[in-house]
């Protein structure tokens, strides 16, 4: 108290904060140990979002590199290719080019995919986290009628955020998947685990909050009745859709391992590949050029040289 509540090094994280909230749902605390609870779980909310919004700036800077990469490659195999002197060459070389860039381009279309659908991951399970998370902040409200409603309603946009995602991202698989783009089968076989076991768990889960706060007058909570309504709020965290979320909540990250892994890696590994093998052709084909060059030089001078020296000969004679 004496930081004024302006000392985040206090509050709680990690394994300490969820063990904290494990032992506080089955106890009545203080008005002051909720709130030390809610703040730890705000810090935690607050410095999950910054992690993400770094892991998305990554992203985003390593698709732009990869870009300006596949920009300058282009740039310098283009101008080599203006001085091949061997039309075989340059057609060999074109040739290599144009496959390669195939290649590079679906890698680059996958890498990409891949990114896009990490983020949407990281956003749902940031709106889930939210969503949890404030409905524990209620308990601590229950005797601010103000803050309570306003918590109030960043629960229920954080509802509205986790089911518009959620949606979105099973709509972006099923046109991938629909359009013929290839997926891991290993992704897929763990979102439609995900879809068969926590589907329309969210919604059943926010009813039944709804269904019990509308039940309180919360400008009228007091006493015993304050007590039940927190401990109703508590029960509510015990129930199977609460506990299924929960469950949602620590599988997410597993989607992102898989994608992380497949798809992700694979395109980098290939895109490396392919401007490797592409700049070894095109250093070949230079070698190759210069090479022939220097025939067709040697082709040129001899004539010449024995011109010249049957020249020489002749005023001699």
């Amino acid at each position: 108290m004496q930081s004024d509540r302006q000392d985040d090094s206090r509050l709680l994280r990690g394994q300490a904060l969820q063990a904290a909230q494990g032992w506080a749902d089955s106890r009545s605390l203080a008005d002051l140990d909720y709130q030390f609870l809610a703040a730890s779980q705000a810090l935690h909310n607050r410095e999950l979002h910054e992690a993400e919004t770094a892991r998305a700036q990554v992203a985003e800077a390593q698709l732009d590199k990869q870009k300006a990469i596949s920009k300058w490659q282009r740039l310098v195999l283009g101008t080599i290719s203006m001085g091949f002197v061997v039309i075989t060459g340059l057609v060999a070389t074109i040739a290599g080019i144009a496959i390669g860039n195939r290649y590079e381009n679906e890698a680059q279309e996958i890498q990409a995919d891949a990114i896009e659908e990490i983020l949407e991951i990281k956003d749902l399970e940031l709106s889930l986290t939210k969503l949890l998370a404030y409905e524990r902040e209620l308990i601590t409200w229950l005797d601010n009628p103000a803050q309570f409603q306003m918590t109030y309603e960043l629960y229920q946009a954080s509802a509205r955020d986790f089911e518009r995602e959620w949606a979105a991202l099973l709509e972006q698989y099923k046109i991938d998947i629909e359009s013929g783009f290839e997926e891991a089968e290993e992704e897929i076989d763990f979102l439609d685990y995900l879809v068969e076991n926590y589907d329309g768990v969210s919604k059943t889960y926010v009813q039944g909050v709804d269904q019990f706060i509308t039940t309180l007058d919360v400008t009228q909570l007091e006493g015993e009745a304050l007590g039940e309504a927190r401990q109703g709020l508590i029960d509510l965290n015990r129930r199977p859709a609460a506990l299924k979320l929960e469950e949602f909540s620590e599988k997410l990250p597993g989607l992102v391992e898989i994608i992380e892994n497949k798809e992700l890696k694979e395109a980098e590994e290939v895109i490396e590949t392919v401007l490797q093998t592409r700049n070894q052709g095109i250093a070949i084909s230079a070698v190759l050029s210069l090479m022939i060059a220097g025939l067709l030089a040697l082709i040129i001078i001899r004539p010449e040289q024995r011109d010249s020296r049957k020249s020489t000969s002749n005023s001699l004679d």
